[in-house]
């Protein structure tokens, strides 16, 4: 069985998620709000498992990016043995630059 990191999010993640809540309830319903949340659940549990699974797009700075939906990518590093959540962000806008 794996070791399993424990999982901190950054400022800028937990506001990324909260916008994302906050366009589901205007423009979804309960169980797409529901259904992304368990998604992102299940998915850093498995991240927090297997934290090497997903492809680094920043090397020097050991940046992941995890493919959530079509519309959302999941960016992460392992920082001081914990998984930290960096962003979640919309795929069908400008890339990100993971500073």
């Amino acid at each position: 069985m794996a070791f399993c990191k424990p999982v901190d999010w950054t400022e800028l993640a937990l506001d990324d998620l909260n916008n994302i809540v906050n366009y589901l309830q205007v423009n979804w319903n309960s169980a797409v709000i529901e259904n992304f949340i368990l998604l992102t659940e299940r998915t850093l549990e498995f991240i927090s498992c297997y934290p090497k699974m997903y492809r680094m797009v920043n090397k020097g700075k050991r940046v992941r990016r995890c493919v959530l939906t079509s519309q959302n990518s999941l960016y992460y590093r392992v920082f001081k043995g914990r998984i930290q959540v960096i962003r979640i962000y919309d795929n069908r806008r400008k890339p990100i630059s993971i500073s």
